[in-house]
């Protein structure tokens, strides 16, 4: 299952989710993990990218987390900022729950890398990260993304699973 959603938070809350995952960047007190606590297959040879787990107590959590619901009823287990720099990627994978990404980055285009892929059996289809994109997945769905090209600046996501 893939579902696309453009414009998937209402303005306000996709510029207070940028202010707040840029303003993380430059906090010595907030706490980041790498991609080298997933698994083997899902590192690959990615570079390293950088995560920030919100916590329920985080302002963010909860408001994200009730507009998530409204629009798919659905409520999110983790929240988190993720951070993609030049050649990091998600090699082929499959998740075990469903996940949604939401696209921080204002202005990214296909010549910069990061373009989500999958496949429903029929082929493989890509998409082009845009600004308050999201793209919610899930049932099984085989899927990676391309990495970041020298192009490319640090791609930054909002990930949410359930």
């Amino acid at each position: 299952m893939i579902k696309q959603c453009d414009d998937i938070f209402p303005s306000e809350l996709f510029e207070q989710c940028c202010r707040y995952s840029l303003s993380l960047l430059k906090n010595r007190s907030k706490v980041f993990f790498t991609n080298f606590a997933w698994p083997e297959n899902v590192v690959h040879d990615s570079t390293p990218v950088l995560i920030h787990a919100l916590t329920p107590n985080d302002h963010l959590f909860p408001i994200v987390q009730q507009h998530i619901q409204t629009i798919e009823n659905l409520t999110a287990k983790q929240i988190h900022f993720t951070y993609w720099p030049l050649y990091s990627y998600i090699p082929w994978h499959e998740d075990g729950n469903s996940a949604l990404t939401v696209y921080l980055n204002t202005d990214w285009n296909h010549n910069n890398g990061g373009i989500f892929l999958y496949n429903l059996g029929d082929g493989i289809r890509g998409i082009t990260p845009k600004a308050n994109m999201g793209i919610l997945q899930g049932n099984g769905l085989l899927h990676g993304t391309k990495p970041v090209t020298p192009r490319g600046k640090l791609r930054r996501t909002l990930q949410i699973w359930f």
